[in-house]
């Protein structure tokens, strides 16, 4: 059975409400699914432009799974609009896991010259 886990600086800092909203999510996302998935929570720009993508990262094998030096690439339909390598060693999940995550995608060519699309998704390569 899939569980909802909260990193350390999450679960100090997130509000009730965005809680709330993540553990809906969660309960609407972490059924039948296999593999790995993200699943899109939000997305806003901070004071630097760089790119904030909030997602519960899904890890629905018996393996567990480290994004430590994973490349992600964000999509926008069918087309790469950025693409970044995430070191962050907290990027470790247990098997049949879920866990939110905010990955920051600096300033890229794509994202100083489009608003910030409504429908996206990360994939790893």
């Amino acid at each position: 059975m899939q569980q909802l886990v909260l990193e350390e600086k999450w679960k100090q800092t997130i509000s009730s409400q965005d809680l709330q909203t993540i553990e809906k999510l969660f309960q609407s996302t972490s059924k039948h699914q296999e593999g790995v998935i993200f699943t899109p929570i939000r997305h806003a720009r901070n004071h630097r432009n760089e790119l904030l993508c909030s997602v519960i990262i899904h890890n629905f094998t018996d393996d567990k799974l480290s994004l430590i030096g994973s490349t992600l690439q964000l999509f926008h339909n069918d087309n790469i609009i950025a693409e970044e390598s995430f070191h962050d060693t907290r990027l470790l999940l247990q098997p049949r896991t879920s866990m939110p995550w905010t990955f920051i995608y600096p300033n890229h060519p794509y994202l100083e010259q489009h608003p910030l699309p409504t429908e996206w998704s990360i994939k790893i390569i």
